[in-house]
């Protein structure tokens, strides 16, 4: 098992992981592929990392770095791992590589959102020492 960065040759991989995430956090809705491909090739270099496994892609993490009015912060925006291959350390793998990407640029705060009913990622992310410090609330509008 080996983390490197992101190539565009992982992309379509890539949007297949996102679509099976969204499918559990975001059922009712679906994803902009168009989008989010953009997004993922416009992306700072070393902000995408893959977990490959012979060859496979088995898993992801995408980082973002966000200015607010309370400072520069690291977002994880995004962290998936293939169903037959969890439980084996590999998000473990992809947090730790994800804040060491934050610490190489000095950041002091990271951030990620999280589907409540999301729990093995509420699990996982606890263990790393975040903290719950907001709620975001939503509403679907007619």
């Amino acid at each position: 098992m080996i983390i490197r960065p992101f190539r565009s040759s992982d992309l379509d991989r890539i949007i297949e992981f996102k679509q099976e995430s969204s499918k559990i956090s975001f059922p009712a809705c679906e994803i902009d592929s168009s989008f989010f491909r953009k997004n993922i090739l416009k992306a700072e270099p070393g902000s995408i990392l893959v977990a490959e496994d012979n060859a496979n892609l088995v898993g992801y993490i995408y980082l973002k770095t966000k200015r607010t009015d309370t400072g520069i912060h690291g977002i994880i925006h995004h962290i998936f791992v293939d169903p037959e291959h969890r439980g084996r350390g590999l998000a473990t793998q992809l947090m730790q590589k994800g804040e060491d990407y934050f610490r190489s640029k000095n950041l002091k705060s990271l951030r990620s959102t999280i589907t409540i009913t999301n729990e093995p990622s509420i699990n996982m992310i606890k263990k790393f020492g975040y903290r719950e410090k907001r709620i975001i609330f939503e509403k679907d509008l007619d």
